[in-house]
Formats: structure tokens, C-alpha cells, sequence
């Protein structure tokens, strides 16, 4: 990663350098690691600038990669189950890390890999499943491109820069979700097919940014789209903890609502309330 911050600086790209150098910095610190509340938080920080959601370990990284999930496994037990981080389990495996150990973490997972990252006008795509790099590009401007046509108040939900994450199979059961606490969207690529019908990507997709609408712009609405007279497709009645299947069900079959005409009374509610 220095080689990284060095080219950056060289080119003058000075925000980014300085962002990778804070990181490699937090890295570093935590081989001090003592279980304060400064280095728990510096500990989280640094796990969420890693590329932790692939299915399996980057190549040379097997040891390394099993100990960053057991480290992130403390951070998910402890919000699960409202208890304290178990400092012990982090001290035991922060001890036998040293700074090269660091480095080669860092080089892995810290998103410096241009192969596996593509920024495009609507969003940037990061590729942690097993798509090749070309395929994986392929698949990136389909979407963009798809994701370019939403108007009105779908578009809205593009008001913030969006990431969307490539996944395998076994990170993400479902076809898609939207990861409310890191504000972006888990894809699994093996079942992309941009298309109008329902359950396709296309509408997938526009079902997650539905959620992402709601975290953004929640608030502001005055309805509660949780209650049975809003229900519309079999998916729209399935319980989840945040109720919000109505709405982002809604949101999916609003953009093609010419089509789905068997919810054409509540789709127009629906539109009415939301432009």
C-alpha cells in the first residue's frame, strides 16, 4: 500500500493518498491494541475498509482472511445480542499480527485494486464475487446504464453517490439486499438478467433502491406503507424486521406501472403520494 500512497502523491492525488495513509495508520495502531473505547472504534473502522465480503480467502491470504472474520464476528455477536465486544478474542489474534501482516491485509481487501473496482456515472461497482474482470465490467455498465433511465422519485433515490457490491452465493442467500447500516447494495452476479419481468434484476434492483429511498427520505413520509392495504405482490406480505417489503415492493412496480395493471388502484396511490 506505501507503493500505492507513493504513485497517488506522485500523480497528485492528494485527498486520496492522505485517505489510504489514515487507514494504513489505523492498521497499524491496532497492534497496540489494549481494548479501549478509542481502538474498539479504531478496530470497526478499519474491518469496514475492507473488502470482507468475499466468499473465500484472496489468494495467499487464507490465515490472515479466517482471522479478519472471527474479528468481525465479535462486532456482529456483540450488536446481535447488545453485549460489550470481546476484547479478549481481538487482543488474542491483534498479538500475532506484526506491520508486514498489516501490509499484506491492506494490499489484499483495502479496495486499492483498480481490476476489481469501476466507477461509472450512476454508481460504483465492486467485484468481489468470481466474475473475471471483463465480465464483471460487462455486467457494471449493463446496470449503470439500466439504472440511468429511473426518473422522478426513483431517481431520487440515486441522490447520494450509491455503491453497488458483486457477491458469491455464499455471502448473500437472497438475489439482492440493500445493507441499511453501510448505505449500499449486495448483488449476487450469477443471477443478472436485465430485464421488465418481474423478479428479473432490473426490478430486483429497483426493489433494493426502494429500501434505500426510504432510509434517505423515510421521514419525510407521512404514510405507513407497512399495513395490509398496501400489499400487493405475495413478496410484499413476507414479515420482515424493518415491514418495509410494501413499500419497496410499491417502489418496484411504480416504474413499470403500465405493466403491472392487476395493482394499478394502489400503484397510483402509491405515485400520487410519493411525487
Amino acid at each position: 500500500m506505501k507503493k500505492i500512497i507513493a504513485e497517488l502523491e506522485e500523480r497528485g492525488f492528494k485527498k486520496e493518498a492522505a485517505i489510504l495513509r489514515q487507514i494504513l495508520a489505523y492498521g497499524y495502531s491496532l497492534l497496540k491494541f489494549k481494548g479501549t473505547d478509542n481502538e474498539i472504534k479504531a478496530l470497526r473502522e478499519w474491518l469496514d475498509s475492507l473488502r470482507l465480503s468475499y466468499g473465500k480467502a484472496p489468494k495467499g491470504l487464507k490465515e490472515e482472511f479466517k482471522w479478519l472474520q472471527f474479528l468481525q464476528r465479535q462486532f456482529d455477536v456483540a450488536k446481535e445480542y447488545n453485549i460489550p465486544v470481546n476484547v479478549n478474542n481481538i487482543k488474542a489474534v491483534l498479538s500475532r499480527w506484526n506491520k508486514s501482516t498489516i501490509d499484506k491485509i491492506q494490499n489484499a481487501l483495502s479496495g486499492t485494486n483498480k481490476e476489481t473496482e469501476l466507477r461509472l456515472k450512476n454508481a460504483t461497482y465492486i467485484n468481489n464475487s468470481l466474475l473475471n474482470t471483463s465480465k464483471f465490467k460487462e455486467l457494471a455498465k449493463k446496470l449503470d446504464n439500466f439504472i440511468n433511465n429511473l426518473k422522478g422519485f426513483h431517481a431520487k433515490a440515486l441522490k447520494k453517490p450509491l455503491t453497488v457490491h458483486f457477491v458469491k452465493k455464499s455471502v448473500l442467500k437472497s438475489k439482492a439486499k440493500y445493507k441499511s447500516d453501510k448505505d449500499e447494495i449486495y448483488i449476487r452476479p450469477d443471477y443478472i438478467k436485465i430485464s421488465d419481468n418481474y423478479g428479473s434484476f432490473s426490478y430486483i434492483l429497483v426493489h433494493e433502491l426502494g429500501h434505500r429511498y426510504l432510509k434517505l427520505f423515510g421521514k419525510s413520509l407521512k404514510t405507513n406503507f407497512s399495513y395490509p392495504e398496501w400489499y400487493t405482490t405475495p413478496y410484499s406480505k413476507k414479515q420482515t424486521m424493518s415491514e418495509e417489503e410494501p413499500f419497496a415492493e410499491l417502489f418496484a412496480l411504480s416504474h413499470w406501472a403500465s405493466k403491472y395493471t392487476e395493482y394499478k388502484e394502489k400503484i397510483n396511490k402509491f405515485i400520487k403520494i410519493l411525487k
